[in-house]
């Protein structure tokens, strides 16, 4: 199959899956698929359909590695194969992943209501470590709120984060819902 002959969803599958599917890929036509590889990256571009970094790969030869497109909306920098992304959600199985381990090597405690640690926060006492990882605290989303929006752009820390959303009243009771929400785990 031709990266040209294939729609957009498994396009995008298939470069990204290239390890498994590109079992064609061989020293002869390498460049040949790099070249429609990276031609296709290059349109998605232009279509304001993609961004990022991409290494393409086959037995341990590199076939392409290649930053698209900007790294910022403002466009002052263009992504290289070095540039730093922000991956957002994929970070939360890792920190649930860390906090579970604390908790099996009896360093804490789900049961840990934040106040524990953010002795100001407003209904810390009513949320755990636990209200956190399960999406169940009732905190609203911070990048749902208009505070979030005016300052998404900036490299914020945890405390400037908790500032926007603080002082919010919470959705619901926590331990009562599910409400998926960044500002639970980051």
């Amino acid at each position: 199959m031709k990266l040209s002959e294939t729609n957009n969803k498994v396009k995008s599958s298939w470069i990204c899956g290239m390890k498994k599917k590109s079992s064609f890929i061989t020293l002869e036509n390498a460049d040949s698929i790099t070249q429609q590889a990276d031609d296709y990256l290059q349109t998605l571009v232009n279509n304001k359909a993609f961004i990022g970094s991409v290494l393409l790969a086959r037995n341990n030869q590199i076939l392409l590695i290649k930053g698209y497109g900007c790294s910022e909306y403002k466009c002052q920098e263009k992504n290289t194969s070095q540039t730093i992304f922000r991956i957002g959600s994929v970070t939360k199985p890792f920190t649930a992943i860390i906090i579970l381990k604390l908790y099996e090597q009896k360093q804490l405690d789900l049961n840990n209501r934040i106040s524990l640690y953010y002795p100001d926060y407003p209904h810390g006492n009513q949320i755990t470590i636990k209200h956190l990882i399960s999406n169940t605290s009732g905190i609203e989303d911070y990048t749902d709120m208009e505070a979030f929006e005016k300052k998404c752009q900036e490299d914020l820390t945890i405390d400037q984060l908790i500032e926007i959303f603080k002082n919010e009243p919470l959705k619901f009771k926590p331990g009562s819902k599910y409400c998926y929400s960044n500002s639970n785990v980051r």
